[in-house]
């Protein structure tokens, strides 16, 4: 996996631990303000001792909760440094919060765009084309070699006579010019089977480019088909975890007023409070699950971003 992937899943890996670190510290913070008010609805005698004990006992185990949801989320922001090569000691600050992009998904489409920007493709059509070129190259062995040479040649010449004219020497001298033209044909008989064992090994060659091309290509369809079917049900998954979580909601403020109004038991208003947040951390992965879904359709598509 090349690093822009591996850094982008770390991202969103951070941004799901910092989400359930929400969550967890929304928790806290709930059964703290119950913990409250139950110890105003026992000292009016509304309520046994034991409801107390039983809200103290959840605050421990959320605080517990909370610091291990803590250490992950460190944890992944060390991951997320290490991945871009950063100091580990260095403050990162996550600028993004998980959301729900809606995105267009075309099989056809996306792997058209792969085809035009996929470094893997590329290369291989490159391999292809040159191996074709050999191929090429391979069989104009078998035709007659022309070649043409035209040459001009140009002599100066000197001769050994003097002449006197007007009391100073001169010198004579004579030139010669000429041209010459010339065309060779080369055709080959036999030569030891060289051409043909040159043109069969281009032709492998060129089968193998053939078949290594293909097999990126199938290998690039694979990969954006396994994207969009991911894609398809994260997107179904943050559907569904959003229902729940109006749906647990609900029933938690409900419960809640029952409880505050003394008509509800403890033991509801626990478990609709674990019901809550397990929809919240339901909903933080159904998002988490589309952010890595929409990262691998990116790079199966060969696009930045």
């Amino acid at each position: 996996m090349d690093v822009a992937m591996q850094a982008r899943l770390d991202y969103i890996a951070a941004l799901r631990e910092a989400e359930n670190l929400r969550v967890t510290g929304d928790l806290l913070r709930d059964i703290e303000e119950r913990l409250r008010v139950g110890r105003q609805m026992f000292e009016a005698g509304r309520i046994p001792r034991y409801y107390l004990l039983r809200d103290e006992a959840e605050r421990a185990n959320v605080v517990q909760m909370d610091a291990m949801a803590r250490s992950r989320a460190e944890q992944a922001l060390v991951a997320l440094k290490t991945t871009l090569g950063v100091d580990l000691a260095s403050p990162i600050t996550l600028a993004d919060r998980l959301e729900y992009t809606p995105v267009t998904v075309s099989i056809e489409e996306g792997i058209r765009q792969a085809s035009e920007r996929q470094p893997e493709i590329k290369a291989a059509v490159k391999q292809r084309e040159a191996a074709q070129a050999e191929v090429r190259a391979a069989y104009g062995n078998y035709f007659p070699q022309v070649s043409v040479g035209y040459m001009y040649d140009w002599a100066l010449m000197r001769n050994r006579a003097w002449e006197s004219q007007e009391d100073n020497m001169r010198m004579r001298t004579d030139s010669a010019e000429g041209y010459s033209v010339g065309v060779v044909v080369t055709l080959p008989i036999f030569d030891g089977f060289m051409r043909e064992n040159a043109l069969n090994t281009a032709k492998a060659k060129l089968d193998r480019a053939a078949q290594a091309e293909g097999l990126v290509r199938q290998q690039i369809a694979k990969e954006i088909n396994h994207a969009a079917l991911m894609l398809t049900a994260a997107e179904k998954g943050v559907e569904a975890s959003r229902k729940g979580l109006e749906q647990a909601e609900e029933e938690f403020r409900v419960v809640k007023e029952r409880f505050e109004s003394g008509r509800g038991i403890q033991l509801e208003i626990l478990d609709a409070q674990v019901a809550v947040t397990r929809a919240r951390f339901n909903a933080v992965n159904a998002l988490a699950e589309y952010g890595s879904a929409l990262a691998m359709w990116v790079r199966g598509t060969g696009r930045v971003r």
